[in-house]
């Protein structure tokens, strides 16, 4: 299977300004607590907690939780799913 160049830049790319949005979000004060309570949930590992904000989780319907900072209510949803993982609830 030969893979055309163009089609790889232009998936590669998308990639990355995704990746850019993510780390804004993330990064974004209104977010901070969100972040240290993951990193807190992984045992302080940073790279686990950041793959962990990165990824489609099921709790989500297979949305990455990063993909819902971006309000208050998505917030504490977040912080919920959170707790619920600390203390063993899966479901």
């Amino acid at each position: 299977m030969e893979i055309e160049k163009e089609s790889l830049i232009k998936i590669i790319n998308h990639k990355k300004r995704k990746l850019e949005e993510s780390l804004n979000v993330i990064t974004d004060q209104a977010n901070e607590d969100i972040v240290g309570l993951t990193v807190e949930l992984f045992d302080d590992d940073l790279n686990m907690a950041v793959n962990w904000l990165l990824s489609p989780i099921m709790a989500l319907n297979g949305d990455a939780p990063v993909d819902r900072l971006n309000s208050d209510e998505g917030r504490e949803y977040i912080k919920t799913i959170i707790a619920r993982i600390q203390h063993g609830v899966f479901s």
